[in-house]
């Protein structure tokens, strides 16, 4: 994968520094607030916190998430893994198991296989399935990204499971400006419809299948030193039965040590 500079001290850098710090711990607080179209909801408080260890270039992450939602708690337990394969080709592989929440999967699986072309392009295809008491979904995945300049623009959609006779479908704009390096950037995400990799949306598939939502998210993801600050904020408006609409404030604050 082509970083967005071409600047060959500082990719060598940051290898390095990957061969030095080879290990990760983080943080991540996730809170998705309801305005008054919910008057029944309270706010959605999820914590994670996860382990990452680099083998060479390839990484391995353990991650255990706690999700409070009222009345309702939960948590999940996943382990993943970014594979390099070779100069151009590399995974993405995550399996799951929950605590048999009512929302979390009880257990699943995602997959995705990347492969850049000339010119930093990259393309992206993949799968995720997601196992509840009452049901299992199957997502097929196709992306696109480019890294032009300081910039990367990444199209992606998702289309599954079959509900009624209806595919679930999400399709995203995701966009990053790279700083000073390639671990630090801005982003935007735009996107319509339910990504199974949105966990903390994700139970409401089966729920609101007929409906549409739109949602955008902003932040930066910025190092200091040994260690990785994250904030975001999010926003998701989304049609409800009986014509109703409801409007969603999600924020997000994580903070990762390298050592």
């Amino acid at each position: 994968m082509k970083l967005p500079r071409k600047d060959k001290q500082n990719y060598t850098f940051h290898v390095l520094l990957k061969k030095l710090s080879k290990n990760q711990i983080g943080i991540n607080h996730e809170s998705l607030s309801f305005l008054k179209e919910y008057p029944a909801q309270k706010t959605w408080n999820t914590t994670s916190i996860d382990y990452l260890h680099y083998f060479g270039l390839s990484a391995a992450t353990a991650r255990v998430t706690y999700s409070d939602r009222g009345i309702k708690k939960g948590l999940l337990y996943e382990i993943e893994s970014y594979p390099v394969l070779s100069k151009k080709w590399y995974g993405y592989v995550n399996f799951s198991v929950s605590s048999k929440s009512d929302f979390f999967q009880n257990y699943g699986s995602k997959v995705s296989l990347y492969h850049t072309l000339n010119k930093g392009i990259e393309i992206e295809a993949g799968f995720r399935y997601l196992n509840f008491d009452e049901d299992s979904f199957f997502t097929s995945i196709g992306g696109l990204s480019l890294y032009k300049g300081n910039y990367y623009i990444n199209l992606r959609t998702f289309i599954g499971p079959e509900i009624d006779s209806k595919f679930i479908q999400n399709y995203q704009l995701n966009t990053r400006y790279y700083l000073k390096n390639a671990e630090d950037y801005v982003f935007i995400k735009l996107g319509t419809g339910i990504a199974p990799d949105q966990s903390s949306q994700v139970s409401s598939i089966a729920s609101y299948s007929d409906y549409n939502s739109y949602y955008t998210n902003l932040g930066i993801h910025k190092w200091i030193g040994n260690y990785n600050l994250q904030v975001a904020l999010g926003y998701l408006f989304e049609e409800l039965p009986n014509n109703k609409t409801g409007n969603q404030i999600n924020t997000n604050l994580g903070c990762r040590y390298r050592f």
